[in-house]
């Protein structure tokens, strides 16, 4: 399964699965977390119809995804629809799929990712804002994947990009900062019956952020909590390291 695959042509997609030695062919599903074409874009859906790849989206974003990829596309790929509540993949991973804050045409989802030896993961990026309700959705999970977009001082002091894109990225409906993000994990945790094996950083930001300044300014505010615990970073060129639940 492969959860968003945007950004990319269908030659690169290849390339990236073949660096965990995977075809295209080998893949089950598709889910998408939301239509910028960061997620998703007309590439991946080709390589889902050529391949026989389930598509799952979520029931109020299929429109969407169809107005910009078009009609004809969508006719030929499978595509399932589901709504707030858990459903399965293939009778092997429980998935329940949960609403968070951001720009995009309708619905952004995260995702709590069940498999059937009962270890979960809980996946969310491409969120504005982290409110006390979203916590419960990453409660217990073995491994926590949460968006740490930007560095604030970096966003605000960079001359090349208008205020309206800072403003836009701060908002509530654009990305977590690495301040916001630590502040997310400390609700987590304190709700938690259990820490998760790890944390993995993403949706970094090429421009307003490095892997070295998240973990540094998040390790900073959760050791003055008296937390420690594993962080990591998900890579931008490359695979990032696998993890296991």
């Amino acid at each position: 399964m492969l959860l968003d695959a945007g950004g990319m042509s269908q030659r690169r997609l290849r390339e990236v699965l073949k660096e965990i030695d995977l075809e295209p062919e080998n893949l089950n599903a598709l889910l998408i977390t939301h239509t910028h074409s960061d997620h998703v874009n007309y590439s991946a859906l080709k390589v889902c119809e050529k391949c026989n790849i389930t598509v799952y989206i979520h029931e109020v974003n299929a429109e969407v995804l169809g107005n910009i990829v078009g009609s004809k596309l969508m006719s030929r790929i499978r595509l399932v629809k589901f709504g707030d509540t858990p459903f399965e993949i293939d009778q092997k991973v429980q998935i329940t799929p949960f609403e968070v804050s951001h720009d995009a045409p309708k619905i952004t989802n995260g995702f709590s990712i069940l498999d059937e030896q009962g270890k979960s993961f809980a996946y969310a990026a491409d969120l504005g804002y982290f409110p006390d309700s979203l916590a419960p959705k990453f409660n217990n999970a073995s491994i926590v994947f949460l968006e740490a977009n930007h560095d604030l001082k970096l966003l605000w002091d960079n001359p090349r990009r208008p205020y309206i894109h800072k403003k836009r990225v701060a908002g509530i409906y654009g990305h977590l900062s690495n301040e916001q993000t630590a502040t997310a994990l400390l609700r987590v945790f304190d709700t938690s019956e259990t820490m998760p094996l790890s944390v993995v950083l993403c949706h970094l930001s090429q421009d307003h952020n490095s892997p070295e300044i998240a973990i540094e300014k998040i390790s900073e505010i959760l050791d003055k909590e008296g937390v420690t615990i594993p962080l990591n970073v998900a890579t931008r060129h490359h695979r990032t390291d696998f993890f296991e639940l």
